[in-house]
């Protein structure tokens, strides 16, 4: 048995190694990640406008990188796995979509509403949904709708149709299965069983905010799915004020490499920021056990990639309703 965990934490080793260096490998061959270096050119912009730019190409640009690093198999595993997205499911910072192919029916998704503040993204996500249904696995996908919506302001924000997974449209449905275009909105609070954010929380403006909002999108028995990118290290316990935080982070099998690459992540953040629209230096872990009920966490890539399975928090429900009912969010 000790012998086969060598062997295990051997291989788990050599594993990340190497996707950590493929990884900076493929960026440096390709100048840095930022193909063409137009938004490096232009300057530090915000963030919408950098998203504007980079929806044409971003799934070219990160393509590779994803794949080298195994996200787009930790993406299939936590969503479209066992306990992974169930019923109607919300993803908030949905960006490009990069999440539809792991979202079916056959696996107990009913509808999926994406969420983002981009047209452009969601302008390229829905292309892509629209690509999915006329595949050969069409007919499995669930339904669909697209609401520009930004995170910090998912619940009822006071702007905007008012959007439930009701309103989800069935790509199968017609001669020519088209979803509606996408209109700006927020939604009713407890709506969903599932949301979901992957990689967004590190480009929104407040990420408490908006965690705050998928927790009061969320029905009181859902869950809320978290991929998120950001420090090796957090400040964060194991444990919240109530004592229901359990899911706690497993030890790291490289402790000694979290200060060094949290000190990369620091000094190269202001330029990734630029890059890319996303600060990769947030203690993500901190933020989200001071908001919500941590169920499941695990770490990735050297403690730099978060997996996180959560609940609402019992004190938190009542005031997301709240404040939904008054429409004063963002």
């Amino acid at each position: 048995m000790a012998s086969r965990r060598r062997f295990l934490a051997a291989a788990a080793s050599a594993y990340c190694a190497s996707a950590f260096g493929a990884y900076h490998i493929s960026k440096r061959l390709r100048g840095g990640g930022d193909e063409g270096g137009a938004v490096a050119d232009e300057g530090d912009r915000s963030s919408a406008s950098t998203f504007a730019s980079l929806a044409p190409r971003y799934d070219r640009a990160i393509d590779t990188d994803e794949t080298l690093m195994g996200l787009k198999l930790l993406r299939r595993l936590t969503l479209g796995g066992r306990g992974g997205a169930r019923g109607d499911v919300l993803e908030a910072c949905a960006g490009t979509g990069r999440n539809l192919g792991y979202y079916r029916r056959g696996a107990g998704v009913s509808s999926v509403t994406l969420a983002e503040p981009s047209r452009e993204m969601l302008a390229e996500a829905r292309q892509k949904a629209m690509r999915l249904s006329e595949g050969s696995g069409g007919g499995d996908l669930p339904r669909m709708n697209f609401v520009l919506a930004r995170a910090e302001g998912l619940v009822r924000s006071g702007s905007g149709r008012v959007f439930g997974p009701d309103d989800a449209f069935d790509l199968r449905a017609g001669p020519s299965p088209a979803p509606p275009l996408p209109s700006p909105g927020s939604f009713a609070p407890r709506s969903f069983d599932t949301v979901v954010d992957t990689f967004g929380l590190c480009s929104v403006e407040d990420p408490k905010r908006a965690l705050e909002e998928m927790a009061a999108a969320c029905k009181p028995d859902g869950r809320i799915i978290l991929i998120e990118h950001g420090r090796a290290t957090t400040t964060s316990s194991s444990s919240s004020p109530s004592g229901s935080n359990s899911g706690s982070s497993p030890p790291s099998p490289f402790p000694f490499t979290r200060p060094w690459i949290d000190a990369k992540l620091d000094a190269s953040a202001v330029e990734h920021r630029r890059r890319w629209g996303c600060w990769w230096n947030r203690d993500l872990e901190a933020v989200i056990r001071g908001v919500v009920d941590v169920e499941s966490a695990a770490r990735w890539h050297f403690g730099t990639t978060l997996v996180v399975v959560a609940r609402p928090r019992i004190a938190e429900r009542g005031r997301g309703e709240e404040r939904g009912g008054r429409g004063d969010g963002r």
